[in-house]
């Protein structure tokens, strides 16, 4: 035995243990073969098949041995497959259920099992058939399950142990069972056998799952049935078995009433489609949103599914809506599909439907920033300026999203680039607020008017401030844009940024001359509405501003009071302002620093302090 034992530690890979090669058994199984541990004597017996040494152990030492040990070696020897090591070992009264190990922990060797370590799990996982059979003759139970672990077919499915799903079947598991409280998070698809297996794509475990009476028109708890689930992931040979079953082929999941056409539509499985299609698969069948195939096809971009659908679609079909009022070809233009937009205009798609909204396929397509379905769209006659119902054009919608292409396009062929929604907003207010500042450049050199008011007053610039868009605003500030426009509320940029706590645009703001002291309709001003943020002060308050409801308005520098003596660069800053601002009187340190035509990086260090070499 010592000769035997000192080959093993020489070599783990020796006679002892050819059986691990090509195991999923954890790799701590080479130093636990090889351990001196009088106490795992009876689990590397087990987990060998030495049925005599086993029977000796369990009779002469028996009272070495706790419950949980003789249980490990229970596990250890489903996970080899030493049938009559489980048969010893339950004759010599160990248990098949024990809890222990889920409380209590075991031997290192457990933590590293891919399972839940309970002995008919482990015989399934690693597809040991005959010690599956031995534990179900000694009495195991197979229909036991709990919300901490999926049922015994379930395991039998996703390990593709055939030989144990086949002795499951044979002893009557329930093929329509799994547990209902919880959704395990190692099972992604399903808890129901005959789902998980079509999810799995396993052909030939769906065929015995289906002569075993499981049910077809089953659903998850996501309300998906096995042919849905075969039409999404594209299941080809599954999907046949189940319609060669008679599965129903226009059956709805519970969740969203989705057919296996609508599924193999929006996620392009053609050879899916035909099949459904010439098994009788309705085109009409919708979800509760109103989505059918035809439209599902149409908003993935799914052509070649699209074509075999128009096949068999009627003229009014053709140009069906779903509950929002959107066509085939009002989809196909919103996500920019080409293919299908020429598609559907060979079928006679009507070019002039509109969504509940009023927005038109024209609008669609320049959301999606295809230049190329725009110009499609334009030569097919759809009217250029055409508006939705709060009078949003194409360009605004191409300015909303940044499509500076499409709105070339757009110009290109005479759209007017001044022209105002309901509310008096114009594509440049959309592009301040939401675009690049190439888009508010292309839109000013193209002539919009850079102080076009809204319907409540706001401009281009106050909603580049609004929206902290400050690449735009500096665009806007470039082309000269009235800094001191209020709004209907009286409110003018400066204002805005003031009460936002937008430094950066108040301090552009400032220095291009934006007044500090203009009064909303309240009377305050922007000093008023900043909300004591104490830098939007200190900047307003050495513009000049008047601190009329401000409750602790900053002082200016004053090294009086300072213990630290002042640097010569301090010193000189504060002499400036003393000079530029008329002895600290408000109202002309900024202006007066502007007018000296001083560069920047030096404006900005008397004002702000900022470092300057």
């Amino acid at each position: 035995m010592d000769s035997l034992r000192s080959e093993e530690q020489v070599n783990p890979t020796s006679s002892r243990c050819k059986y691990l090669q090509g195991t999923s058994w954890p790799k701590e199984l080479e130093n636990f073969f090889i351990s001196d541990d009088p106490t795992l004597k009876l689990t590397k017996s087990a987990a060998l098949g030495e049925i005599d040494i086993l029977k000796n152990e369990l009779q002469s030492n028996a009272q070495n041995y706790t419950d949980k040990l003789k249980y490990e070696s229970l596990l250890a020897a489903c996970v080899t497959g030493k049938a009559e090591s489980v048969k010893t070992l339950i004759a010599n009264g160990t248990t098949q259920m024990s809890f222990e190990v889920f409380t209590e922990g075991g031997s290192s060797w457990l933590e590293k099992l891919n399972c839940h370590p309970i002995p008919m799990y482990v015989a399934c996982y690693y597809n040991n058939e005959n010690c599956l059979q031995e534990l179900i003759n000694l009495g195991g139970q197979i229909s036991f399950f709990s919300h901490l672990t999926p049922s015994l077919l379930q395991v039998a499915i996703k390990q593709n142990s055939i030989s144990c799903l086949r002795i499951l079947l044979c002893n009557n598991i329930d093929v329509n069972g799994g547990h209902s409280r919880t959704r395990n998070m190692h099972w992604p698809y399903s808890e129901v056998p005959l789902i998980l297996a079509v999810a799995k794509d396993k052909l030939d475990i769906v065929d015995l799952l289906i002569k075993a009476d499981a049910k077809l028109d089953i659903s998850d708890q996501r309300g998906l049935t096995p042919l849905v689930t075969a039409a999404r992931l594209g299941h080809l040979q599954c999907l046949k078995s189940l319609l060669l079953n008679r599965a129903n082929v226009d059956y709805r999941s519970t969740s969203q009433m989705k057919t296996a056409l609508i599924s193999a539509a929006e996620n392009g499985h053609f050879s899916c489609l035909c099949v459904l299609l010439e098994a009788g698969a309705s085109i009409t069948s919708a979800t509760t949103k109103g989505r059918n195939a035809l439209l599902a096809a149409s908003q993935y971009g799914e052509s070649k599914c699209l074509r075999e659908i128009l096949k068999k679609a009627s003229k009014s079909f053709i140009n069906c809506t779903n509950r929002d009022g959107e066509s085939a070809l009002f989809l196909a233009a919103e996500n920019g599909h080409l293919e299908c937009i020429k598609l559907l205009l060979e079928y006679d798609s009507n070019v002039e439907s509109t969504r509940n909204d009023g927005k038109n396929i024209l609008m669609a397509a320049a959301s999606s920033g295809s230049a190329e379905c725009v110009e499609y769209l334009m030569e097919q006659g759809v009217i250029l300026g055409a508006v939705d119902k709060t009078g949003n054009n194409a360009l605004m919608y191409a300015a909303k999203n940044d499509n500076i292409n499409v709105m070339k396009h757009l110009v290109k062929h005479g759209i007017e680039v001044n022209s105002c929604n309901n509310n008096e907003e114009t594509a440049l207010i959309y592009a301040s607020g939401h675009s690049g500042p190439h888009i508010v450049k292309y839109l000013l050199k193209c002539g919009s008017y850079i102080n076009q008011q809204s319907r409540t007053g706001e401009t281009p610039l106050m909603q580049a401030v609004k929206r902290n868009n400050i690449e735009s605003l500096k665009t806007l500030l470039q082309f000269s844009a009235n800094v001191n426009i209020a709004n209907s509320y009286g409110y003018h940029a400066l204002m805005i940024a003031s009460s936002l706590g937008d430094i950066e645009s108040t301090k552009l703001l400032l220095r291009a001359g934006s007044d500090v002291n203009k009064q909303d309709l309240r009377g305050s001003n922007a000093a008023d509405v900043c909300r004591n943020n104490k830098d939007i002060l200190r900047l307003l308050c050495l513009a000049g501003a008047n601190m009329k409801y401000v409750k602790s308005p900053p002082k200016l520098d004053n090294f009086n009071s300072s213990n630290n003596f002042p640097t010569l660069q301090q010193l000189s800053r504060q002499m400036i302002r003393h000079t530029a601002s008329n002895n600290n009187k408000k109202g002309n340190l900024f202006f007066n620093s502007k007018r000296f035509g001083l560069p920047d990086p030096l404006v900005d260090f008397i004002l702000y302090g900022t470092k300057f070499e």
